[in-house]
């Protein structure tokens, strides 16, 4: 061995180099987890079902908020009953007694919300209320019976105000009277807002106050009793602006109306057993209860595809290190072809193998499509989870980090890479293999 070649291969120098590209492919891959961040987070697996947040995002927009609906709340409503749909279709279609034919072409035309209305239907206690619950419940809601009263008001409901229109807005609120109000100044005011193009729509609302939530019965009333009639209230979605024109006291008799009390009850009690049932399903799916499959249905379970239980963050460093190994291999490839011309060996059958054209043409071949194949077969197993925007994402900083590598071993093997090449082609092809299976 020469002098200068066994100054390329001093141990200080190797450990070096080899501390220098372990620590380019760590941080590549943190850098990888980082550029994936908007990926969207897994929070159950359902039957064979990934369920993520963006899901979740997809189906609050399909949801009306209620008056007093946060978007957290609203959030968590689209979730519990997403995930409850979900559990109740795998419930139902794996359970021991399937539902009749007419239902199950009920369940594929309507999906989800059918199941999940059969379900709940199925799963309600019967209830009748006791004449204790019903004195309880006249007492609790005053506002249905003696303080019962008939409420006229506009609704001015507002979105998506820029800077200079809420400036307007306010300008134009500021000049309204701290007084009993008609519907001519409300109507005033709507001029002027279309004028000043504030984006807006009006509803005219007539309502008692049992047709109300009692929190806004109780803000109107306010209002009533107030010198300034008008306030400003907010959803989930929108901000509304109320004014109070009128209220008429309308007190009603409990006995009179004990019939519809007792119906109410009945109907109050079914939304909260629905209630319950939603966040029961909902609950066990995110606590990653499975379903028990049927006694006789093993073949088709064994056709289904396997979850995978790796985490997403895990999921992501392997993806942009997969892509750092393969982009790796590639280069050494090129290069092991390309520095094959090199005499490296004094045995004439050495020098031959390397000289050959076809030979090496073969061998760098190879070199570059098992490692490729690898990650095709890698980057299939996970887009069910991480979806192939995301690994193509993943795999730019892998790709990056991959590219130095080869110019790296040129430097620390010297003379010896047409040897050493293949050989750690080798090496990182059994470790891609490795991650792979481990993946399915």
């Amino acid at each position: 061995m020469t002098p200068i070649f066994a100054s390329r291969l001093r141990p200080d120098a190797i450990r070096l180099a080899a501390l220098r590209c372990a620590s380019l492919l760590f941080a590549t891959c943190l850098a990888g987890i980082a550029l994936a961040e908007d990926l969207p987070e897994i929070i159950a697996r359902v039957d064979n079902q990934i369920v993520t947040t963006a899901d979740v995002e997809s189906y609050t927009r399909l949801l009306t908020p209620e008056p007093d609906e946060t978007k957290e709340a609203l959030r968590g409503r689209a979730r519990d009953l997403l995930l409850a749909n979900l559990m109740a279709q795998a419930q139902l279609m794996r359970g021991p007694e399937r539902p009749a034919d007419d239902l199950l072409l009920k369940l594929q035309e309507a999906q989800r919300r059918v199941v999940l209305e059969y379900y709940v239907t199925t799963n309600t206690s019967p209830y009748t209320p006791t004449a204790a619950e019903i004195a309880e419940f006249v007492r609790r809601n005053p506002q249905m019976f003696s303080g019962r009263a008939i409420y006229r008001y506009v609704e001015i409901i507002l979105q998506d105000l820029s800077p200079d229109q809420s400036r307007a807005l306010q300008d134009e609120l500021a000049t309204m009277p701290h007084a009993p109000l008609a519907t001519a100044q409300v109507t005033a005011l709507m001029g002027r807002m279309r004028d000043a193009r504030v984006p807006f729509q009006a509803l005219s609302v007539i309502r008692n106050s049992e047709q109300l939530p009692m929190a806004f019965a109780a803000l109107l009333d306010q209002l009533w009793a107030g010198t300034t009639r008008f306030t400003t209230t907010h959803t989930a979605t929108d901000q509304r602006l109320v004014f109070l024109l009128d209220r008429v006291s309308d007190p009603v008799n409990a006995t009179d109306i004990q019939d519809q009390i007792v119906q109410g009850l009945i109907r109050q009690n079914a939304t909260e057993q629905r209630s319950k049932i939603i966040r029961t399903l909902a609950q066990t799916a995110l606590d990653g209860s499975s379903v028990a499959p049927p006694v006789n249905d093993a073949a088709s379970l064994a056709s289904e595809t396997p979850l995978r239980s790796e985490p997403p963050r895990r999921l992501m460093a392997l993806t942009t290190l997969m892509s750092a190994l393969t982009v790796a291999t590639i280069g050494l490839a090129f290069g092991w072809r390309h520095r094959g011309r090199i005499k490296v060996m004094d045995e004439e059958f050495g020098e031959v193998l390397i000289q050959n054209q076809g030979i090496r043409l073969v061998l760098s071949s190879s070199m570059i499509a098992l490692p490729s194949l690898c990650f095709v077969v890698f980057a299939t197993s996970v887009a069910q989870v991480l979806g192939w925007h995301g690994i193509a994402i993943l795999s730019i900083p892998g790709a990056l980090a991959g590219a130095v590598i080869p110019p790296l071993v040129r430097r620390i093997v010297g003379r010896t890479f047409v040897l050493m090449a293949p050989l750690l082609v080798a090496l990182v092809l059994a470790g891609q293999i490795v991650i792979t299976a481990t993946s399915l």
